[in-house]
This record gives structure tokens, sequence and C-alpha cells, in this order.
């Protein structure tokens, strides 16, 4: 576990990054936020933020419910300057569970952390026109 002190190093952003994987594919939104500090910050191209791990919990809890099929990859990874942020290109593919079609997503992602732990999130979507009639 790193401190406020102690720089993110690659090898952590690796172990990170597989882990935030398998939790996405799982849809395991309880094993996801807990990722997170009580107090972490989570931030998309929507009108609003949610604080916290409830917040972040009630959030991605329907999203996952819709989901089967998750698959995540990391397409590529940087370390900020600071090496306190990760920033992940994501390619999320996965089918709702109502609708036919296959679905592909790619966002970029940025986390910061303190203590080892996410203390902000914030996802930037490169094809953000599916969201609205999308999730539940």
């Amino acid at each position: 576990m790193t401190t406020e002190s102690e720089p993110l190093t690659p090898a952590f952003a690796a172990e990170f990054l597989a882990d935030l994987t398998e939790k996405i594919e799982a849809r395991d939104v309880d094993a996801m936020v807990a990722l997170c500090s009580d107090d972490a910050v989570y931030q998309d191209a929507g009108p609003s933020s949610e604080i916290g791990r409830e917040e972040m919990r009630r959030m991605w809890t329907p999203v996952f419910a819709a989901m089967e099929h998750a698959q995540a990859t990391v397409l590529e990874s940087f370390l900020g300057l600071e090496s306190d942020t990760i920033a992940a290109h994501w390619q999320l593919r996965f089918k709702r569970r109502d609708i036919v079609e296959p679905i592909e997503i790619e966002t970029v992602a940025i986390y910061a952390f303190r203590e080892g732990m996410i203390c902000r999130w914030t996802t930037i979507f490169r094809n953000f026109d599916w969201m609205g009639n999308l999730w539940p």
C-alpha cells in the first residue's frame, strides 16, 4: 500500500489495472468500490458527481445488473507526472440483457490515489452518444 508521500510505481499500476479489470468483468460492484476511499469522487461528462462509496455503489449497481458477458481491456496506460495518478485507455465490450446487439465503448479513465486507494475517478467517454438510451 502506498501513502501520500510514496509515488505510485509501474508495478502498482499494472496490479491495480489487472485487479480492476477482473472486478469489471465479474460485474462485482462491491469489490470495485472497495478500491475507493470513503470520500472518493467519481465524475464523468454527466451533470453530477458521485461522492463516496455508497453513491458510487448506487450508480454502478444498475449498470452492472443490466450487463452480461463484460470484457474490459486496457489498451494503454500511463502514470501521472506527479506519480499519484494512473490514466488508462479502456475498451469495454458487453451485452445488455435486453438489447440484442453487443455494445462496445471506449473510455479514458484517470484515477488519483491517496494512501493506496482511489480518491478521484474521472471517466471520459470517447463515444458518449450510446449512454442516453442504454442504462435503466
